[in-house]
């Protein structure tokens, strides 16, 4: 379990990085190591203890790899900020109650069947699911990174809204951002002052004239290029992401 913990953290750390291809690929890495390891230990006659001796090889492997990828991001030495965790606590115990909640899913399946069925059965229940997550877990990692490039676009739009309202605030609003934002310290009114302050000087208006005058932009240089299914793709493409309203 404490092997899978720092599975996730990588793979968290990738996706904050918007590293979504390394954890996709991680992640199918990971499924098809482990398939590939169970199966021929159950084929070989391995019991219960050899699979699991399998999966904790596989499970080893692949943090191993992920941890390596993590070093390559450069991100420094961590550091403890005690006073970032009761706003994490607020804010996303309803993720941390659900990862609790899938990570001890495995260990209630696995007391079932250690008192309702044998050994073997345990072993090959096991492997299917392996099987299937290799497959399953390929298809959906790479569905999900092809988001990569909208959370970045979403990202940067309410970047270019908070520096908007940074600047156009005064000192006492500008410390406000610089404790939400820079320091972390964010309290339990802080996203309504928020989204009054970006109301206050018109930030997510003149957000949206600056995206419609770049889509102009871009269309117009879409303009020296002859007609072709390309070009009226792309058009549609600018014309869409100004017109959504989601």
């Amino acid at each position: 379990m404490a092997i899978a913990s720092i599975g996730s953290l990588c793979s968290a750390i990738f996706r904050g990085f918007e590293r979504l291809s390394w954890h996709a690929r991680t992640t199918v890495f990971g499924n098809v190591l482990e398939a590939a390891v169970l199966v021929p230990t159950l084929l070989l006659g391995g019991r219960l203890r050899a699979a699991l001796i399998a999966q904790l090889v596989a499970a080893s492997i692949t943090t191993a790899v992920q941890i390596a990828l993590m070093l390559r991001l450069g991100m420094g030495r961590p550091q403890l900020k005690l006073r970032t965790i009761p706003g994490l606590l607020r804010g996303g115990l309803g993720f941390l109650v659900l990862d609790l909640v899938l990570r001890l899913q495995p260990y209630i399946d696995a007391s079932f069947l250690a008192k309702l069925a044998r050994p073997e059965a345990m072993g090959w229940y096991s492997a299917a699911n392996r099987i299937v997550g290799a497959l399953l877990v390929a298809a959906l990692e790479n569905y999900l990174a092809s988001y990569g490039s909208w959370v970045a676009v979403l990202t940067g739009g309410v970047f270019i809204i908070c520096v908007l309202a940074f600047r156009r605030g005064n000192d006492t609003e500008r410390k406000f951002w610089i404790r939400a934002l820079e320091r972390g310290e964010i309290g339990a009114n802080d996203l309504d002052h928020a989204i009054g302050l970006m109301t206050k000087h018109r930030a997510l208006e003149d957000t949206i004239s600056r995206a419609h005058h770049y889509g102009a932009m871009a269309v117009d240089a879409l303009a020296l290029f002859p007609s072709s299914p390309m070009k009226t793709a792309l058009e549609e493409v600018v014309a869409f992401c100004l017109a959504r309203s989601h």
